[in-house]
C-alpha cells in the first residue's frame, strides 16, 4: 500500500473513532489527515468504496497482530486472542468497536461490506480453531465457531448496552468454559 494510501487508512481509523461509522464523511476523513478531500477521492470513488478498502487494510493489521502471536504456547494465544477482541479498556478502541458494529449492519445492504467482514471472521475462527487443536481441545472447528460467535455476540451486547466492564467478565467466563 502506497504511503498516500496507509495515510487515508490511518485518518479513517481516527475519524470512525471519533465520528462513528453513520456520522462519517469523507470531509471528516480529510481533517484527520494530511492529505486532502481531493486525494481520497482521487483514491476512492465513495464512503462505501473507502469503507471496503478499509476493511481489508483492518484485515491485514489483524493478520499482523495475530502473527506476532504465533511463537506463544497455544493457551496463552487464545487468552491473547480473546484480548485482542474483548479487552476494550482503551476509550479509543472502545469507540472504534462501536463504529465497526454499526458498519456491520451496513452489510444487509451492502454485499461487499458482508464478504470483507466474512473474510475477517473467517479468518479468526480458523486461528482460533488451529490454537484450540494445539491446545488439544476437543471438537476444535465448533468450539471456535462458538467461541468467535460468543465474542463477537457479546461485543456487540456489550457496546448496546455501553458495558465495556461487563466485557472482562465474558472474557472470564469463555476462559473457564474452554479450559484454558
Amino acid at each position: 500500500m502506497n504511503e498516500s494510501k496507509e495515510e487515508i487508512m490511518e485518518a479513517t481509523y481516527r475519524a470512525l473513532c471519533s465520528h462513528g461509522y453513520a456520522d462519517l464523511t469523507i470531509e471528516k476523513i480529510a481533517m484527520e489527515s494530511e492529505k486532502g478531500k481531493s486525494l481520497i477521492y482521487y483514491h476512492y470513488e465513495d464512503k462505501e468504496d473507502l469503507m471496503g478498502s478499509f476493511l481489508e487494510y483492518m484485515g491485514r493489521k489483524l493478520e499482523d497482530e495475530i502473527s506476532e502471536l504465533e511463537d506463544l504456547p497455544a493457551e496463552e494465544k487464545l487468552d491473547e486472542l480473546l484480548d485482542l477482541f474483548l479487552d476494550v479498556d482503551d476509550g479509543e478502541m472502545w469507540e472504534f468497536h462501536k463504529a465497526l458494529s454499526e458498519l456491520r449492519v451496513q452489510t444487509h445492504h451492502n454485499s461487499s461490506l458482508a464478504e470483507k467482514f466474512l473474510e475477517i471472521d473467517s479468518y479468526l475462527t480458523d486461528t482460533i480453531a488451529e490454537t484450540m487443536k494445539d491446545a488439544g481441545v476437543q471438537e476444535p472447528d465448533l468450539r471456535a465457531e462458538i467461541m468467535a460467535s460468543a465474542m463477537e455476540g457479546a461485543l456487540t451486547r456489550k457496546i448496546r448496552a455501553d458495558d465495556r466492564e461487563g466485557l472482562k467478565e465474558v472474557k472470564k467466563e469463555l476462559k473457564s468454559l474452554f479450559d484454558f
